[in-house]
């Protein structure tokens, strides 16, 4: 059970969410391993202040497209934060962008603040969307290696256990030796 929501509970807005959010073709999944990350510069949620995605530059990187009304976005929270704790010291970086993001101040603040993630929570837009390409639905999870280039994409949760197999094959095993499973 994560975060309090019941397992079988998990599954079913999974099972709902897939059908919203598709799989990406196979010309889109083709790109992978072809094309990198977008560039972006977008303000934070808690402080309006930009965060720019070259802070993920040399690490092995995770964006999460998401949006607040996207139950099976919340139900996903809990999993991936402690993916992040488990593999952060090994070099993974995390940046979530929020999709119809509340437009007043206030409401993102408190919206990150509800959130209470260990990493960045910016601002995103439809013409970023548009560059991520493949983008369906919410959640998609994009995973990029040290040099930027993206080598997975996900339409809606991946399977269990595949996202940590697919960072941890990335991390390069100097980076992971006495850390914990």
């Amino acid at each position: 059970m994560a975060g309090g929501i019941p397992k079988f509970i998990r599954l079913a807005v999974l099972a709902a969410g897939m059908s919203f959010s598709g799989i990406a073709s196979q010309a889109e999944a083709a790109l992978l391993g072809q094309r990198g990350l977008p560039d972006f510069r977008q303000p934070r949620l808690e402080d309006g202040l930009p965060w720019d995605s070259a802070s993920l530059r040399g690490h092995v990187s995770l964006v999460i497209l998401w949006a607040p009304w996207c139950t099976i976005c919340l139900a996903e929270w809990p999993d991936l934060v402690v993916l992040y704790q488990r593999l952060s010291p090994s070099g993974l970086r995390c940046v979530a962008l929020t999709m119809d993001a509340p437009t007043e101040p206030a409401d993102r603040k408190d919206l990150a603040r509800r959130l209470d993630l260990p990493f960045p929570v910016v601002s995103g837009d439809e013409g970023l969307r548009r560059r991520f390409r493949g983008v369906r639905g919410y959640p998609t999870l994009v995973l990029a290696d040290r040099d930027g280039i993206i080598r997975h994409q996900w339409a809606g949760p991946p399977p269990a256990g595949e996202l940590e197999a697919a960072v941890r094959s990335m991390i390069r095993p100097d980076r992971t030796e006495g850390q914990p499973g």
